[in-house]
């Protein structure tokens, strides 16, 4: 269907766009795993929306396969590839705690489940809805912690830009998962970035530093 449509109209902008932003988002995501394992430190960086999203992405793919999106098999696959260094980095320097090993272990067991195509889309949907919830854990570890710490900003400006082109993506497929989840991204992105800017200054890192 992707391929068939191809032409000077929504989709193939969207196509275009979210090829760009998935490249770009895997830059964002190496320069998230690269502040971490500098800094030695996951501070502010939240455990539970790094394992949801990594099971996410797993679900995204199983998702993409059976439903023929290949451009959503495209994107998960990088992000997948990219979001287990930022989850070792994070296991050794902040620590899982119990309830995060826990978590992590039921979120990937349950995304191999999206593999099987008579509960793909309840289950793919399900991923996308919680990753939304996941995604508000984000935003209030910085602002609990009254820190940016070693979140990193540019990450969370790709997705805000990637989120609009997806929102185009599915809205022009008509794809009800994706005009649901996509959206809400957009916001709670720019809410991390802005908490980002407000306590940039107040990281324990720029203290020692």
């Amino acid at each position: 269907m992707e391929l068939e449509q191809l032409g000077w109209n929504a989709l193939t902008i969207s196509i275009i766009g979210t090829f760009c932003f998935s490249v770009l988002g895997n830059f964002g995501l190496w320069k998230q795993n690269r502040a971490i394992w500098q800094a030695r430190s996951g501070e502010s960086v939240s455990i539970l929306f790094m394992s949801f999203s990594l099971a996410y992405f797993v679900a995204g793919f199983m998702y993409g396969l059976n439903a023929g999106l290949k451009m959503l098999i495209f994107h998960c696959a990088g992000r997948i590839t990219f979001h287990i260094p930022i989850l070792i980095g994070l296991w050794k320097y902040k620590g899982f705690a119990r309830s995060d090993k826990l978590l992590s272990t039921v979120f990937l067991s349950a995304a191999l489940i999206t593999y099987f195509p008579y509960i793909m889309k309840i289950m793919f949907l399900m991923f996308s809805v919680g990753n939304v919830l996941a995604y508000l854990a984000q935003p209030w570890e910085i602002f609990w912690n009254k820190s940016k710490g070693t979140v990193e900003p540019k990450l969370h400006l790709v997705y805000c830009a990637s989120s609009t082109f997806w929102s185009i993506y599915g809205f022009t497929l008509n794809d009800p998962v994706l005009k649901v989840s996509v959206p809400p991204n957009i916001l709670i992105s720019i809410l991390v970035i802005a908490l980002c800017l407000k306590y940039k200054n107040t990281s324990k890192q720029v203290a020692l530093g």
